[in-house]
């Protein structure tokens, strides 16, 4: 079996030089598809001179800034593998990641799987990080839809809620598509596409027997990505997008219990109301004080 890990990207060559070596580590990949999503930044440079000391590295450019559901459809519309397996600028995979996910996919006749997707920082070491993000996991999932993309488990669990690092038949991936009308920051897109696959009648899984690990990014010095946007409007997008994600889902969050899609938006509008209301307590040293 063979597979293609797309990463998208967008002005963030200052990421990729960091983890596109260990995206070449990772055993069981055939394709390392980067997609330049209207970099001015030098980003397609960068893989040209990687694709001559790496074969299996290829360029997808976008002429302007198309989004990150567009650069997902790019890169796999440009595979050739069986299976694609959706990388990201700030994130490394376990030097397994690729060739564990194949297997359970197979043991579970699933059409899509990930595992664990754990934030990092620099002072720690991957198992301390891993460790403690699944510690606080849970099964319940709140109205607002915030979730951690891992679950208390040891064994595979069916399961939809799952991070964007998955591994995903290609003839699934081509043929779903991950919307292109989300705006903005494209908030939701991947949950968007899960939840589609599961009405469609795909078997998603969560497997926590490899993982993946996401940089801890500050958002003040990043501007690229979906930080290229201010706060204000990226949190519009967020509240537009929820909006299409839920209306759109309602039937497959069904499944799981969630009530109407006006209670959930009100939930993810009251929720990040107050995370809005806890920045800006600390912006001004009022961290202290709680905020309701």
């Amino acid at each position: 079996m063979t597979v293609a890990v797309v990463i998208p990207s967008f002005n963030r060559r200052h990421w990729l030089v960091q983890t596109l070596p260990t995206y070449r580590s990772v055993r069981g990949i055939s394709e390392i598809i980067i997609v330049d999503d209207g970099s001015q930044d030098g980003t397609h440079e960068l893989v040209q001179d990687a694709s001559r000391e790496d074969p299996r590295i290829k360029l997808v450019r976008h002429t302007r800034n198309k989004g990150l559901p567009a650069a997902r459809n790019s890169g796999a519309d440009a595979a050739e593998s069986e299976f694609v397996c959706y990388g990201e600028d700030e994130v490394v995979f376990e030097p397994d990641y690729v060739e564990t996910l194949v297997r359970h996919l197979e043991e579970q006749r699933a059409d899509i799987i990930a595992g664990p997707r754990a934030p990092i920082e620099s002072y720690e070491s991957r198992g301390e990080a891993l460790q403690r993000y699944v510690q606080a996991t849970s099964t319940h999932i709140p109205w607002h839809l915030d979730y951690r993309f891992a679950l208390p488990t040891d064994v595979d669990v069916e399961w939809p809620f799952l991070s964007a690092c998955a591994l995903i038949r290609r003839n699934v991936a081509t043929r779903l598509r991950y919307d292109e009308g989300l705006i903005g920051n494209f908030y939701r897109e991947e949950g968007d596409f899960y939840l589609r696959a599961l009405a469609a009648g795909h078997r998603l899984v969560y497997c926590p027997h490899t993982a993946c690990y996401h940089y801890v990014v500050d958002r003040s010095m990043d501007r690229g990505g979906c930080h290229s946007r201010s706060k204000f409007r990226t949190g519009l997008f967020s509240v537009a997008n929820n909006w299409r994600y839920v209306r759109r889902n309602q039937q497959a969050l069904a499944r799981y219990s969630f009530p109407n899609p006006v209670l959930l938006q009100a939930a993810f509008v009251a929720e990040n109301g107050r995370k809005a209301a806890f920045a800006l307590a600390r912006r001004f040293g009022l961290a202290s004080q709680r905020v309701h």
